[in-house]
């Protein structure tokens, strides 16, 4: 698989390669007159139009532990950047005006029994900023790789992945409400410890013989 990296902002990519998938979705902003209204002494209101409202810009990611990503490391670094200042890029191309993160949102968490973050939806605020240019961009950007590279050990992130990956052999309980064909999961079944005979893409299939999406299991 090739690097292809869909967006980016302040150092952060949003891309699809070998070793991890981060994705954007649900991007949304807009462009809205700015009114302002004034009232004179004999009482009479007068608005006027000055331009626009500084742009809004928002959109969610959804980081997957079995696709690279770890869900609670990736939304604890957006609390750093909370007010960081810097330009989006979708496709290599700018978006928008300078954009600063406002908020950092989490949901749909799903958490397996060791309190390990599977998958969650984050979603991130921005709005336009006044500073006409942020020099620190390309900068921050080399800082936060050579901080991800000099954290742990590779052999050490090779046995946290293992430990904590879903594979052949392991153990598991049943946390979505749906296998693969659409039946749905009984309260009997959901109480029950499975172990995983073959994984195939993102779909197990258990010692029970049925198949389901890895996201729908937790390690025991």
């Amino acid at each position: 698989m090739t690097n292809k990296t869909q967006a980016q902002w302040y150092g952060k990519k949003f891309s699809c390669n070998a070793k991890s998938v981060n994705l954007i979705d649900g991007l949304s902003t807009s462009f809205e007159i700015n009114e302002v209204t004034k009232t004179d002494k004999n009482g009479k209101s007068k608005t006027t139009i000055k331009g626009l409202k500084p742009q809004e810009v928002s959109f969610t990611i959804s980081p997957l532990y079995e696709a690279g990503v770890n869900p609670r490391t990736e939304f604890e670094s957006y609390k750093k950047l909370i007010s960081k200042t810097g330009r989006l890029y979708i496709g290599g191309k700018a978006f928008g005006p300078y954009l600063m993160l406002t908020s950092a949102s989490l949901s749909d968490v799903i958490l397996d029994n060791f309190g390990n973050i599977h998958s969650c939806s984050i979603a991130l605020s921005f709005k336009q900023s006044t500073k006409k240019k942020y020099k620190k961009d390309a900068k921050s950007l080399k800082a936060e790789q050579n901080r991800k590279k000099n954290k742990k050990p590779k052999n050490q992130k090779a046995k946290d992945a293992k430990k904590h990956t879903i594979q052949a052999g392991s153990k598991v309980r049943i946390v979505g409400s749906k296998y693969s064909d659409g039946k749905a999961v009984s309260k009997n079944e959901k109480s029950k410890t499975y172990k995983i005979k073959s994984i195939s893409g993102s779909t197990a299939t258990l010692s029970n013989g049925k198949k389901i999406k890895s996201t729908s299991l937790s390690l025991c």
